[in-house]
């Protein structure tokens, strides 16, 4: 799960360049910096020199370079300024290239493919951190459009991960179900973005660390853990937050985004929708929690965790985030 001593410079820098966006004024520094992290992130996916990580790598590297030239395009645009016409062009090119770089619908064919060569930690740093440099950027061209890319990524997210056995291409879709938030958090402001995400964060880092603690790459296995009550309850916990349901931290999460969205938009008919698409997406959720409780297996095949610090550690850091979640939300 945890990277080696040779890939430290490697995770700085893929730490640093999304922080160098976010204090950026010029769009070619912003530019360089989208650029700097993708060559390092490259490597990060090349943990092992085989051919499943090279045709990810490979795969990532052409996805992102299509959204890099899609982004220079609309800041060659925004540089003539010769008409609206263009202008609003330049934007939505803009939108678009931000889109496929963090693989929100309907530019998201890429993700689920490329996520089931990934380990977890290489899953847990696309699906989080990956995401705050285009999100931001999206943040400064708050439009209308945002609000169809908003439904339609948690439409996306809902349908997509219905019948879905691999624990990682759930991830993946259940990324694209949390995008919606993201957007429609942003386009609250800033503060409400920035707590929803660190909740978000938290709750994923606990779920692929747990995954891969206990090897977990398939729904079925589940029923494998049925002797194992403390790992039980970590997933339970985990799952229900994921999906939203109350008290946890996820649905207190999801409540604050929808309170101070009605009150600056009064979209009903939008917050509806969400509503919806976030029941129905509790149903993959709701699969694997069946498995793992009702589920028995006969020859139980995890027995052991690989670290048990680790796994204490997570349990403490699963605990802590349900009681901090509810005051960020609130600090926020």
């Amino acid at each position: 799960m945890f990277l080696k001593y040779s890939n430290s410079l490697f995770l700085f820098v893929l730490i640093t360049t999304p922080l160098m966006v976010i204090s950026s004024s010029s769009w070619s520094f912003i530019w360089m910096s989208l650029e700097i992290n993708l060559m390092v992130f490259i490597p990060f996916l090349l943990s092992k020199m085989t051919p499943k990580y090279t045709n990810t790598a490979i795969k990532y590297f052409i996805i992102q370079s299509m959204g890099s030239i899609l982004l220079m395009t609309s800041f060659i645009y925004s540089l003539l300024k010769s008409n609206n016409f263009e202008l609003n062009l330049s934007n939505e090119i803009l939108t678009m290239s931000l889109l496929i770089k963090s693989g929100i619908p309907p530019f998201h064919f890429w993700m689920p493919q490329i996520i089931e060569n990934m380990n977890f930690t290489q899953v847990f740093m696309l699906i989080t951190w990956q995401k705050v440099a285009p999100l931001f950027i999206l943040a400064l061209f708050i439009s209308e459009m945002l609000t169809v890319i908003m439904i339609m990524s948690s439409l996306v997210g809902m349908l997509g991960g219905l019948n879905v056995n691999s624990t990682k291409k759930l991830l993946a879709y259940s990324s694209m179900a949390h995008s919606s938030w993201m957007l429609m958090s942003l386009m609250v402001n800033m503060k409400v973005w920035v707590s929803y995400f660190m909740i978000y964060s938290t709750m994923i880092i606990i779920l692929t660390s747990s995954f891969h603690f206990m090897n977990i790459k398939k729904i079925s296995s589940f029923m494998a853990i049925n002797n194992m009550n403390s790992l039980k309850m970590i997933l339970i916990i985990n799952l229900m937050s994921m999906a939203g349901l109350p008290p946890f931290m996820g649905f207190l999460a999801k409540l604050s985004v929808m309170n101070q969205f009605m009150d600056k938009f009064n979209l009903i008919m939008i917050s509806g929708m969400m509503i919806l698409s976030s029941i129905v997406t509790l149903w993959f959720y709701m699969k694997m929690l069946y498995t793992s409780i009702f589920i028995k297996s006969a020859h139980p095949k995890i027995s052991s965790i690989k670290n048990i610090y680790m796994y204490k550690l997570m349990m403490m850091l699963m605990v802590t985030a349900n009681i901090m979640g509810p005051m960020i939300i609130l600090f926020f």
